[in-house]
Parts: C-alpha cells; sequence; structure tokens
C-alpha cells in the first residue's frame, strides 16, 4: 500500500469517528426524559415598549400658514408741489413721528407769512387806537378850534347886528347887509362843526367802528394763519413711528401731492395674514393665544394673538382670512417671510392623557394593552381629544400606570412580556 492510500483510510476513519461522538447521546440518551422537555419547552417572552399614564393639559389647536406682514404702512406725499430741496432719511433709517424728513422749496411761501403778520400788525393798532380813544393832544387841538370858532361867531354876530341897524337907517346897503350876514352864518357853521368835533373824540369811535375794525384783526389772523400753514407743507414730517422702506425721491425733484416721497414701515409690531378653513370657523375668537415659527429661526417660537377674523368667506378656498398680531421689539421677523401658526383653539385642563399608538381597534371601541408585573392585561377605553401624538382618556386607566406602545400588535390578554 503506498502513502497516499494509507492516508485515505486514516481520513475516512476518522470522520466516522467523529459522527459516531455526535450522533452517540441521541441514540442512546442517558436519561429518557430529557428528550420530551426539551421538546416541550416554552417560548421566550415578548419585547414590549410602555409610556406611562400622565396627568396634565392639552390643547386643541389647529394649523395653518401665512406672510408677515408690517401692523402699519404709509406712503409720505408732499403736501405742496414744489421742488424738494432737502431729504435727509436714507432707507432702513428709524424714524420718530412728527420728525422733519425734508423740505420743499418755500421763499415765496414765507415771503407770504411775512407779509400777513405785518397786515394783522397794522389792523391791530387800528383796532387799538379806536378803544383807547383820542390822545390828549388831539383833544387840546379840538377844544383850541371850538374857543377859536366861537370868538369868530360873537364877532360875526355883533357886526350882523350892527350891520342891521345901520340897513334900517338907511346908513347901509342890502349888499353889505347880506355880506355881514353870510360872514355870520359860516360863523356859526363853523362853531357848530368844532363843537361836533370835541364831542367825538370825547364820546369816541361808535361800536360798529369798533366792531368793522375788529373783524379787519380777525381776517387779518385768519391769513396769517393760513399762510403758515402753507409755509409747514413745506416741511416734509413722518407720519408715525417707524423705519424708512423705500425711498422714491431725491432732492432736486420735483414733488407733487399725487406721487410718494417715502415708505415708512412700523415693526415694532407685525401681523402674520392667513387662512383658516371653514370647518374650524366656528372654534376662532380674538384673543386666542398662537405660536409662531418661520425658517430663519426654526428653533424658535414666537407667540401672539387672534386679532381679526375676516367677515366673508373665500368661495374657491372655503377659507377665512385671519390675522394674528404679535409683538416684534427687536425686529427680527421681517415682512415678506413665511410663518407657520399653530393656533389654541381650546384647552383640555387635568386630563389623562396616553400616545395614540398604544390604541388598537375592540370592535366599535377601543382598547389597550397594560403591563405589570411581567404580564398584560386588555382593557377596553373611552377616549376624547386626540393629537397627532396624545389622546385624552376617559376611563379605565389610572395615572402612572404603563401602557404597552410597541409590539401590542402580537398580544393577548395575560401574557408575559419583557422590557428591554
Amino acid at each position: 500500500m503506498n502513502r497516499r492510500s494509507t492516508l485515505g483510510v486514516l481520513g475516512l476513519l476518522l470522520g466516522l469517528g467523529l459522527v459516531w461522538f455526535f450522533l452517540l447521546p441521541d441514540l442512546f440518551p442517558t436519561n429518557p426524559g430529557a428528550q420530551g422537555k426539551a421538546t416541550m419547552r416554552s417560548p421566550p417572552p415578548l419585547s414590549v415598549a410602555v409610556a406611562p399614564v400622565r396627568r396634565g393639559t392639552l390643547d386643541r389647536r389647529i394649523s395653518f400658514t401665512g406672510d408677515v406682514l408690517p401692523q402699519s404702512v404709509v406712503q409720505v406725499h408732499a403736501q405742496i408741489a414744489g421742488v424738494v430741496e432737502e431729504l435727509t432719511v436714507e432707507e432702513g433709517d428709524t424714524v420718530q413721528r412728527g420728525e422733519v424728513l425734508g423740505l420743499v422749496e418755500h421763499r415765496e411761501l414765507a415771503a407770504q407769512v411775512r407779509q400777513a403778520e405785518a397786515r394783522l400788525a397794522l389792523y391791530q393798532a387800528r383796532y387799538a387806537q379806536l378803544l383807547a380813544g383820542a390822545r390828549p393832544e388831539e383833544l387840546s387841538q379840538a377844544r383850541d378850534r371850538l374857543r377859536k370858532a366861537e370868538a369868530n361867531l360873537k364877532k360875526a354876530r355883533r357886526v350882523y347886528e350892527r350891520a342891521q341897524e345901520l340897513f334900517a337907517k338907511h346908513f347901509l346897503s342890502d349888499q353889505d347887509r347880506e355880506e355881514a350876514q353870510r360872514e355870520y352864518e359860516a360863523a356859526v357853521a363853523e362853531y357848530n362843526i368844532a363843537r361836533d368835533a370835541l364831542a367825538l373824540l370825547r364820546k369816541g369811535a361808535r361800536p360798529e367802528e369798533r366792531q368793522a375794525a375788529l373783524a379787519q384783526v380777525r381776517e387779518a389772523e385768519a391769513e396769517l394763519e393760513l399762510a403758515r400753514t402753507r409755509l409747514g407743507h413745506a416741511r416734509i414730517t413722518a407720519p408715525i413711528d417707524g423705519m424708512v422702506s423705500k425711498r422714491h425721491i431725491d432732492p432736486g425733484d420735483f414733488a407733487t401731492p399725487s406721487s410718494p416721497l417715502l415708505t415708512l414701515m412700523n415693526l415694532d409690531r407685525v401681523k402674520i395674514a392667513g387662512h383658516v378653513s371653514e370647518r374650524h370657523l366656528q372654534l376662532l375668537h380674538p384673543g386666542q393665544q398662537a405660536e409662531v415659527r418661520v425658517d430663519a429661526y426654526p428653533a424658535e417660537r414666537f407667540t401672539g394673538s387672534l386679532f381679526r377674523i375676516g367677515p366673508t368667506m373665500d368661495p374657491v378656498t372655503r377659507t377665512v382670512p385671519v390675522e394674528i398680531h404679535m409683538e416684534n421689539p427687536y425686529h427680527r421677523l421681517k415682512p415678506g417671510m413665511f410663518a407657520r401658526v399653530e393656533l389654541v383653539v381650546e384647552t383640555f385642563p387635568d386630563v389623562l392623557f396616553i400616545p395614540r399608538v398604544a390604541l388598537l381597534p375592540a370592535g366599535q371601541g377601543t382598547r389597550v394593552f397594560v403591563y405589570h408585573d411581567g404580564k398584560v392585561e386588555s382593557r377596553t377605553i373611552r377616549t376624547g381629544y386626540q393629537t397627532d401624538e396624545l389622546v385624552v382618556v376617559l376611563d379605565h386607566l389610572q395615572e402612572g400606570e404603563q401602557v404597552i406602545v410597541k409590539g401590542q400588535e402580537r398580544l393577548k390578554d395575560g401574557m408575559q412580556v419583557r422590557i428591554p
């Protein structure tokens, strides 16, 4: 026998020995009951996951999207037409209400104000003169004129009386007598004028004269106020607190009341304009709290409240427009941002709730498996409001009990389970 044949025989014998070694215990068992026990061994407990029954507050929320808008947007116009002399703000500048932002050419308007001021001063002086009456020197002059007129009257009367006597004795012609009479009558008239003039100075202006003078003063005051108003219109002022979002014109351009000069936005408060489905309309009430998220700050939630519910429904989308108002103290929320809103429309305080994944159908109802001491118990329960993740439990569960949330589809009442 050669070497190769010898090695083959040895390998065959070694293989037969190994087979005999492993099969021997099964062919001739030393303990006849061991094989039966192995075949009757129970399967291992199923592995499950649990979650506690919790007590707390759940909010009913509806979600919608919208756009961030400024609470107020105002376009600033020139109140008069003219060349823009000055514009002191740029886009992005913050302004205060009443702040002067620019100026329209106003030299002619300023001259009109000075003219109205001079006219008012003149009429005020005339009216004051009428109220004060005659000056002492005017009264003195009037008394002097009366004394002179009285002296002339006495002299003219004597001459006239003498002429009458001479005429009666035929020592004076009729022409000379008539001349003396005319001089006497002129003296009488002069005396009456001087007397009446003095009386008027002492009495002062008539009521209607004072009223006419006062009316002139009032008219001049109104003209001055109008001139000043027109001059004020040359100033371009901010109607609100806010920020310059757009500048439409530059110094040197011609401004008209119909064309905007600036656009201002107030970003201290912003609003979210969105639409809510018709089926949620009955749940909406002004003042409801809202949480807002924007892509610019994905980890943050901003709070606001429902401010306005639109009066009409969109006939195409069957949605109602709504507005959420919210504070924006640091102007982080910018107009044009896309916002996701969760509106709290109802609150359920002090309720028991569990994860929705624990629910299993049970005929016309719902059941869950409750874990206790390594075994599970099937319970039929009644549920209330549900969110995407949680459900309110109305009965048959207690706070702190453990419900199965994973693997419950394979369970039966009383089965043993294990929690990894």
